[in-house]
C-alpha cells in the first residue's frame, strides 16, 4: 500500500508585455514569462515485499512568450498571425509497484517522473464584424508542435496492477481550423454556428509494458513495446460542430419570451493511445 507522508510544491513566474502600433494598421503585440517550479514529496511503499521509501526532489524552469502581428483592413476586419511558445511543468508518479535497479539489484519504489511538456504553436486568421454587427466572423488555421508530451494513460509493471500514470510521448502534432460565426438576421433572433477540425498524431511513442510469464517452472518478466505512433492523440476528435439557434419576443410590460435550440455533432473520440 502506498502512502505519502509529506509534499510540497514551489512555483513562481514573473511577467511582462508590451504592444505598439507601427505605420497606420499594424498593430505588433506579446509578452514574456519566465517560470520555476520545485516539487518534492516523502513517498512510503509497504506491500507483502517489503517496505520501500523514496523521496524525489526535482526543479524544472522554462521561459515561455507569445508574438502577434495585427494587420486591419479597416476598423471592422483584422486579421493576425501569433506565435506562442508554451511549458507545462513535470510531475510524479507515485505508484504502487516496485522495479529493479539495474546496477544492484534492489527492487525499490517505481516514482515514474513525467518531463517537462513544450509546445510549440502557430496561428493565423481573420475576425470581423459587419453590417452593424449583423454579421460576425472568426477563422483561424492553427499547428501545435509538441515535445514531450504528456498524457494520462494506463501503464503496467511487473508484479504490479495497472496504473493510471501520466506518461510522455516523445513528439506529437495539432493541426488544423476552427470557425465561429455569429448571424443577427432581425430583431430579437441569433444564430451561431461553431466548427473545429483538429487532425492530431502522435508523432514518435512507444510505451513500454511488462509481463510475467512462466518459462518451465520459471517466472520470466517480459517487456512488451507499445507503438503508438501515427495514431490520435487522446480526446481530439477530428471533426466537431455545435449550433445556437434563439429568438426572443417581447411581451410588453411581461418580459420577453425566449424559445432556444442548442446541438452538438461530435466526431469519434479515442480515450487510449
Amino acid at each position: 500500500m502506498p502512502s505519502t507522508t509529506r509534499s510540497s510544491v514551489w512555483s513562481t513566474a514573473g511577467y511582462a508585455s508590451l504592444s505598439f502600433d507601427f505605420w497606420r494598421d499594424f498593430t505588433l503585440d506579446g509578452g514574456g514569462r519566465y517560470n520555476w517550479e520545485q516539487k518534492e514529496m516523502d513517498f512510503l511503499l509497504t506491500n507483502t515485499a517489503g517496505t520501500f521509501p523514496d523521496d524525489p526532489n526535482e526543479t524544472w524552469s522554462q521561459p515561455t512568450g507569445t508574438v502577434r502581428l495585427t494587420y486591419r483592413f479597416r476598423e471592422d476586419t483584422h486579421v493576425y498571425w501569433k506565435y506562442t511558445r508554451g511549458w507545462k511543468p513535470g510531475t510524479f508518479n507515485a505508484t504502487s509497484s516496485t522495479v529493479q535497479d539495474p546496477l544492484t539489484g534492489i527492487p525499490h519504489a517505481n516514482i515514474a517522473i513525467a518531463d517537462p511538456e513544450t509546445i510549440d504553436a502557430y496561428e493565423t486568421g481573420v475576425r470581423g464584424g459587419w453590417f452593424e454587427g449583423r454579421l460576425g466572423l472568426d477563422l483561424s488555421v492553427f499547428y501545435y508542435n509538441y515535445h514531450d508530451y504528456q498524457l494520462f494513460t494506463a501503464q503496467q509493471f511487473a508484479g504490479g496492477q495497472p496504473e493510471f500514470v501520466i506518461l510522455n510521448a516523445d513528439q506529437a502534432e495539432v493541426y488544423g481550423a476552427e470557425l465561429d460565426a455569429v448571424l443577427r438576421p432581425w430583431l430579437g433572433a441569433f444564430l451561431n454556428v461553431r466548427f473545429g477540425w483538429p487532425e492530431s498524431q502522435f508523432l514518435d511513442f512507444v510505451q513500454l509494458q511488462q509481463d510475467i510469464i512462466l518459462v518451465g517452472n520459471e517466472q520470466v518478466t517480459v517487456n512488451r513495446e507499445l507503438n503508438n505512433t501515427g495514431n490520435p492523440l487522446l480526446n481530439s476528435p477530428k471533426f466537431k460542430v455545435s449550433l445556437t439557434a434563439e429568438q426572443t419576443l417581447p411581451l410588453g410590460r411581461w418580459g420577453a419570451l425566449t424559445a432556444r435550440y442548442d446541438g452538438v455533432w461530435t466526431d469519434t473520440t479515442f480515450y487510449d493511445a
